[in-house]
């Protein structure tokens, strides 16, 4: 599983997943995980967790998702506990 934070349409940040996947231009989590583990991922059926409409609330919501999912892809080195103080802060 891939958790993101978007406000852009879905269909544009599945877009930019699978360009990173596809390509070596970033250093994406999603794409270290297919690159080193030969793992594809299936774009199409892509399940929304939540929607919130305020962005700093969307972050920390992607933030306890990760968190939540320990077989996500995604990084997890920015979930401190410092971070949500500052991201209400911000």
């Amino acid at each position: 599983m891939h958790i993101i934070c978007t406000g852009d349409y879905l269909g544009n940040r599945i877009r930019l997943d699978t360009n990173d996947v596809e390509s070596n231009s970033r250093k994406t989590a999603l794409r270290q995980h297919a690159f080193h583990n030969f793992h594809s991922f299936d774009f199409d059926n892509t399940t929304i967790l939540a929607k919130v409409n305020q962005d700093k609330k969307r972050k920390i919501r992607e933030m306890i998702e990760i968190a939540k999912d320990t077989k996500s892809v995604n990084f997890k080195s920015d979930l401190t506990i410092s971070t949500v103080p500052m991201l209400l802060l911000s």
